[in-house]
């Protein structure tokens, strides 16, 4: 049941530093775009952070989550409102 889950879900915030395998991220990327969206909005995309440098960068800018930063990989979703097709 779906409320079994909400009542035991977790927050990770420790990673190993395994690489994401190629194949692996392709599977989630391609999940997320088929997932739907609010009002069908059109222009989401999705930035893919390998960089330890960029992934350090996302975690200061998120009022110091460092946890952030230890992830091999992070996916950050994105949308221009301006652009979207609301319909």
């Amino acid at each position: 049941m779906m409320i079994e889950s909400i009542r035991h879900r977790r927050s990770i915030r420790k990673y190993l530093p395994t690489p994401v395998e190629e194949e692996k991220l392709q599977a989630v990327l391609e999940a997320a775009r088929l997932a739907p969206s609010g009002e069908q909005q059109t222009a989401l995309g999705f930035i893919v952070v390998k960089e330890e440098a960029g992934r350090v960068a996302l975690a200061e800018a998120t009022r110091k989550q460092m946890w952030i930063a230890e992830a091999p990989i992070v996916i950050v979703a994105v949308a221009d409102v301006e652009a979207a097709v609301w319909m």
